[in-house]
């Protein structure tokens, strides 16, 4: 269901996955005759690889809510591993937590198995869709 309303904005057509849910649909992408050389230029100047240090110094997170925000993997990736390592360093009063979390991701799962029960509605609306185009 949600699905059908971000295809229907578009928000998945350029999303990589996107190909099952976009159903052969060519991805909308600017046309390389509108770009401006300038423009294109400038950016491939200023992009520059990141060296060994600046990619180390780029791992260390500003903030746990900025690296989830941005999706970064590897600071969520770092910040996962310290998170366990102290947690583990806590002994039995890390315990506690450690349930809680795993409560909490059961819950998460149970919350994506419910919309999983959605996901055949999803299927007849785009069968509708067809039927109601003519295909």
């Amino acid at each position: 269901m949600i699905a059908t309303l971000a295809r229907r904005r578009g928000d998945l057509v350029d999303h990589p996955a996107s190909s099952q849910i976009t159903r052969g649909r060519a991805p909308r992408r600017a046309p390389v005759s509108r770009a401006d050389p300038k423009d294109v230029e400038a950016i491939a100047t200023t992009a520059k690889p990141l060296g060994t240090v600046d990619f180390v110094m780029n791992i260390i997170p500003t903030s746990v809510v900025d690296a989830f925000a941005k999706g970064e993997i590897l600071q969520v990736l770092l910040f996962s591993v310290l998170f366990g390592l102290a947690l583990l360093s806590l002994g039995d009063k890390g315990a506690e937590l450690v349930k809680l979390i795993d409560q909490l991701s059961h819950a998460l799962f149970g919350v994506i198995a419910i919309l999983m029960k959605f996901a055949p509605i999803d299927e007849r609306t785009k069968k509708e869709d067809l039927s109601i185009k003519g295909g």
